[in-house]
C-alpha cells in the first residue's frame, strides 16, 4: 500500500515507514520489523531487545567501525534508516523475522524510534516490569516519556501481556 500510495500521489514520492510487528500464535511469537522501530521482551525480571536496527549506526557497529563509546556518540549517521517499507533503495527491501517461544507472564513491547531514542534502557526496564500495571498505562507512561524529551520525535507504543491462563496451543 505504501508503494501504490506514492505512484498514485506525487507529492508523497520518497514516502516509507519503518515497521515493528507482533504475532502471537500457537506458542510462538512472531517478530517482524524493518528500520529502527522495535520490539522488545520482558520475561523474567529481564529485558531483551528481539530486534536489529536497520541503521547506519547498526552496520557499523556489526562490522567493528565503532568500538568505544566516545567513537558511538560521534558517530554522525545515528538516525539514518537503511531499510524501510517503500523505499526503492532500501539495503535489502525484506522485512527481518525471527520466531521465538512464549512463556506466560511475557510482556512484549513495540515502539517507534521516537520512544527509544529518548528513554534510557534503565526507564523501559523500570516501565514494563511494573506487571501490577495494565498494557495500556504502561505504553502512555512510555509515551508522557518520550513527549517531555525537548527533542521528541512522533512516538508509538504497544504493550502485549500474555497472560498466565492464556492457552499458548492455539
Amino acid at each position: 500500500r505504501i508503494i501504490a500510495l506514492e505512484r498514485e500521489a506525487p507529492a508523497l514520492r520518497g514516502v516509507s515507514t519503518t515497521l515493528a510487528a507482533l504475532v502471537i500464535e500457537h506458542g510462538a511469537a512472531h517478530v517482524i520489523w524493518a528500520g529502527d522501530s522495535r520490539i522488545y521482551r520482558w520475561r523474567d525480571g529481564r529485558l531483551t531487545q528481539l530486534t536489529t536496527d536497520d541503521s547506519l549506526l547498526e552496520h557499523a557497529l556489526a562490522r567493528g567501525m565503532l568500538t568505544t563509546p566516545e567513537e558511538i556518540e560521534a558517530f554522525p549517521y545515528h538516525h539514518v534508516v537503511v531499510n524501510t517499507i517503500g523505499l526503492p533503495n532500501a539495503a535489502s527491501g525484506a522485512l527481518s523475522h525471527i520466531t521465538e517461544p512464549v512463556l506466560p507472564g511475557d510482556r512484549y513491547l513495540c515502539c517507534t524510534d521516537g520512544i527509544t531514542r529518548h528513554t534510557p534502557n534503565a526507564q523501559l526496564t523500570a516501565a514494563l516490569a511494573a506487571r501490577h500495571r495494565p498494557p495500556q498505562a504502561v505504553a502512555d507512561t512510555l509515551a508522557r516519556l518520550a513527549e517531555q524529551h525537548p527533542h521528541a520525535d512522533n512516538h508509538a507504543a504497544i504493550v502485549v501481556d500474555v497472560g498466565l491462563d492464556d492457552d499458548l496451543e492455539r
